[in-house]
C-alpha cells in the first residue's frame, strides 16, 4: 500500500502549480491604444489557462514523494481549477492582482482498502510596476500561498495524513515588452523571490507573444518556467514544496 501511497500523492501533488516565490508570473501590460480614463490609466482582464508538466520532491507529514508529471497526468487529476489575472495599468506606474486557485484530486484501491488523496492550492499575487523607459519596468510584489494536502485511507490500518501550510512570499523582478506594439506584441517577465521569509528561494521566467483582435480583445499565448523551494517543520510534521513547473500557458485579455 505505501507504493499506491507515493504514486496518488506524487500525482495529485504534481497538479499543484507551483508560484512564482510563490507567485504566478504578471501577465503583461496592456499594448496599444487602450480605452482610458482622464488619468491615463486603464484596465486589464484577463482569464488564462497553464498547461503544466511538473518535477520535484514534495513531503507532508514526513511521507515523501519524488514528483516526475506529464501535463496528461496533472489535467487528469484536475478537479477544478480557475485562474484570473486584474491590471490597473498607468502611464508611470501599474497595479496587479493575479488569483489561483486549483483543487486536485486522485483515488484507488489498495489490498486493505482505498486510498484517497486531495491537494487544494491558493495563491494570491499583488505587484506593482514601476516605468523606466519605453519598453522596461520594475515589478515589486508580495503573495500569499495557502496549501492543504491529505491522504485517507479505508481499512483495518486506515491512515489519515493531513497538513495545512500557509506563508507569504516577497519578489522582485522586472517586465520587458515591445514598445506602442499595434497588433502584435512580445513581452518577457522574470523575477525572483521568497529570500527566506516563506519560500527559500523561487524564479519565474515568462516570454509571452500576444495578437490584438481589436481595441478590446487580445489572445496571448506563451510559455512559463517556475520553481520554488519551500519547507517547514520537522520529523513526522515536516512539510516540503521543491518543485520545477513549465508548461504553455494561454489567455484572453480584455481591454478597458
Amino acid at each position: 500500500m505505501n507504493k499506491l501511497h507515493k504514486h496518488l500523492l506524487a500525482a495529485c501533488l504534481a497538479t499543484s502549480v507551483a508560484l512564482v516565490g510563490g507567485t504566478p508570473a504578471p501577465a503583461t501590460a496592456a499594448p496599444g491604444p487602450d480605452p482610458a480614463s482622464a488619468d491615463g490609466r486603464s484596465w486589464i482582464l484577463e482569464p488564462y489557462f497553464l498547461v503544466p508538466t511538473m518535477s520535484g520532491t514534495s513531503v507532508i507529514r514526513g511521507f515523501r514523494s519524488d514528483v516526475n508529471a506529464s501535463s496528461g497526468d496533472i489535467l487528469g487529476a484536475l478537479d477544478f481549477g480557475a485562474m484570473l489575472y486584474i491590471e490597473m495599468h498607468g502611464p508611470k506606474t501599474s497595479v496587479s492582482l493575479d488569483n489561483m486557485y486549483m483543487n486536485l484530486g486522485a483515488s484507488g484501491d489498495a489490498r486493505l482498502g482505498t486510498v484517497n488523496v486531495d491537494m487544494r492550492q491558493t495563491g494570491i499575487a499583488l505587484t506593482g510596476y514601476r516605468r523606466f523607459g519605453h519598453c522596461f519596468e520594475g515589478t515589486l510584489g508580495v503573495t500569499f500561498n495557502s496549501m492543504k494536502g491529505g491522504l485517507t485511507s479505508s481499512g483495518p490500518l486506515g491512515v489519515d495524513l493531513s497538513d495545512h501550510q500557509i506563508w507569504v512570499d516577497p519578489y522582485v523582478g522586472i517586465r520587458l515588452q515591445t514598445p506602442n506594439p499595434k497588433r502584435w506584441r512580445f513581452t518577457f517577465n522574470g523575477s525572483v523571490g521568497g529570500f527566506g521569509v516563506g519560500s527559500d528561494f523561487a524564479w519565474q521566467v515568462f516570454p509571452e507573444i500576444g495578437y490584438r483582435c481589436s481595441p478590446t480583445f487580445e489572445i496571448s499565448g506563451g510559455f512559463r518556467a517556475l520553481d520554488m523551494d519551500y519547507e517547514n517543520g520537522a520529523g513526522s510534521e515536516k512539510f516540503v514544496y521543491n518543485m520545477t513547473t513549465y508548461g504553455p500557458q494561454l489567455g484572453a485579455k480584455i481591454h478597458f
